[in-house]
């Protein structure tokens, strides 16, 4: 019963922290101008504020931990490379057996499929050597080192930090410099120049 208070405690807390300056911050952004109605807008169209999203995304990873263990037996959080190297083992195996992590990179394809189709931002496109070649090296090295700091940003970042796993940091911390340099290598050094 504690824990519960402690819990609702810091949650409380937490919100009033998240949403005490809504009203004070200026509204001065230019959004672009509104094609749809009802629930079209509000999906696919709509700004969402990121502390708004936020709350959602966090119960889905606090009920990914229980629900996780119900399906599997393993107090397993979310996390992408784990599922990933599954599905793929799962259908080169030929096994017609899924877990909940192929659902999840399921859910993942088809609901990035979904969102850009309604919001009629679906295209194919095609790429230029240098964009293919940067876009392959730098997809390279985040599979490297997603496989050595096992997990991904969603894996260390959200569920291993949640749990205050020190290899979790490590590697959060380690995510945030290869951006930076690749947002330096990429978009930066090229317009100093």
């Amino acid at each position: 019963m504690r824990i519960l208070f402690l819990i609702i405690s810091v949650l409380t807390v937490l919100l009033y922290v998240l949403f005490s300056d809504v009203k004070k911050r200026p509204k001065n952004h230019a959004f672009p101008s509104v094609k749809y109605t009802g629930l079209k807008h509000i999906f696919f169209e709509k700004i969402w504020d990121a502390r708004i999203v936020s709350i959602p995304i966090g119960i889905i990873a606090g009920l990914s931990f229980y629900l996780n263990y119900i399906l599997s037996g393993e107090a397993k959080g979310l996390g992408l490379t784990s599922p990933l190297i599954e599905f793929v083992i799962t259908f080169v195996s030929g096994s017609n057996q899924m877990n909940w992590g192929n659902f999840f990179v399921i859910g993942i394809i088809l609901g990035s499929f979904l969102c850009t189709y309604c919001s009629e931002e679906f295209s194919i496109k095609g790429a230029d050597g240098e964009s293919l070649m940067f876009s392959l090296f730098g997809g390279g090295l985040m599979g490297l080192g997603s496989v050595l700091a096992k997990g991904c940003i969603i894996g260390n970042g959200l569920t291993g930090a949640a749990t205050m796993s020190m290899r979790s940091w490590i590697g959060i911390i380690s995510i945030v410099i290869g951006i930076w340099i690749g947002t330096y290598l990429k978009l930066v050094k090229p317009y100093k120049n």
